[in-house]
């Protein structure tokens, strides 16, 4: 029974390090043991500690659920963190830090690659804005804590610590070590337009804030724009954009770094849960393949679809973030596509 544990255990290491040689080298390294150390717990002869199993599956980004369902081919285990704090400064300190090791691992990686499927603005895009990056914490506040009706966007205030770690994330994400792919959904806006509006809509946002917001927004699209004519970001970070023709799923990255890969889906409040599963980052690297068969190239070329798309993206934000569009009876939004 017990070799027949550590099997399961070597082979879960395995799929993540197919080679043994290389594998056998990581393990010396990580364990501070010699080869025929290494060599007798492979073939299951001495077995894995659970202090060794804990330090192996840190360092190569599975979880321990991962490697006791290994032999279960019909399930996928996924990572969500659970906070342990109920302080909402420190829950949301936690989201944000968690996205932003996200890609530390790529920058120590000999070869990597990232591709981001985007059908929502994701708040790491709207760091750079006072207004947006409140707002993003202000709604999240909003639907996780016990607010009074009277919970006025003018009124809440942002933590100095929250400040601090959005300006590392704006400063980190500009000198990423790798080049970027970015699949961006026809009516990337909108869903932040209508949160902007339902809040505006129960007298929690004035009007004038609402123009802030606006201003912001045409800002970002800017700056997306800029980026997707030049290729690059103010870090020099290469950055592929790409429109796609069909609606995009949640916002998601795939990340691959020398012989490992990840899947990580945002939720709305841009929390993470990630799967490192073999299979499942395989498919969804097919997946994001496929998906380029819908996309139209906009970087450094089709500077008519480049142009066309970001002026839909301000239309949007014109018309829909404005105070004549705070009536009922203008919050349904057609979305039509671009023109072919």
């Amino acid at each position: 029974m017990k070799n027949k544990r550590n099997k399961i255990l070597v082979d879960a290491f395995l799929e993540c390090i197919p080679e043994t040689k290389r594998l056998v080298g990581i393990l010396m390294d990580i364990l501070d043991l010699n080869k025929e150390s290494v060599y007798r717990r492979l073939r299951s002869e001495v077995p894995f500690t659970f202090d060794e199993i804990y330090i192996i599956a840190h360092h190569l980004g599975i979880s321990l659920d991962r490697i006791i369902g290994v032999g279960n081919k019909e399930t996928v285990p996924f990572d969500f963190h659970m906070h342990k704090s109920t302080d909402p400064v420190s829950i949301y300190s936690e989201i944000l830090n968690m996205n932003l090791g996200l890609f530390a691992k790529v920058n120590g990686a000999s070869t990597a690659r990232v591709d981001l499927i985007l059908n929502r603005l994701p708040f790491a895009y709207t760091l750079p804005f006072e207004n947006l990056a409140k707002f993003y914490y202000y709604k999240w506040y909003y639907h996780t804590q016990n607010v009074p009706s009277n919970f006025y966007f003018k009124d809440f205030v942002v933590p100095e610590q929250i400040k601090e770690i959005q300006k590392k994330h704006v400063d980190d994400n500009a000198i990423l070590g790798c080049d970027i792919t970015i699949l961006m959904d026809n009516n990337l806006f909108l869903s932040m337009i209508k949160e902007i509006n339902y809040f505006v809509n129960r007298g929690l946002i004035t009007e004038s804030e609402q123009t802030q917001f606006q201003r912001e927004l045409l800002q970002c699209v800017d700056l997306i724009e800029n980026v997707a004519k030049n290729g690059v970001n103010k870090g020099g970070v290469t950055i592929n954009t790409y429109i796609s023709a069909v609606d995009l799923e949640p916002n998601y990255v795939y990340i691959e770094y020398d012989d490992k890969a990840c899947i990580h889906y945002w939720t709305s409040s841009a929390e993470i849960f990630s799967s490192c599963d073999t299979e499942m980052c395989e498919r969804q690297k097919v997946w994001i393949q496929s998906l380029k068969r819908y996309t139209t190239l906009i970087t450094r070329c089709n500077a008519h679809w480049r142009t066309e798309y970001f002026d839909k993206q301000r239309m949007y934000v014109r018309k829909k973030l404005s105070p004549s569009a705070n009536q009922p009876d203008n919050q349904v939004i057609t979305e039509e596509p671009l023109s072919t």
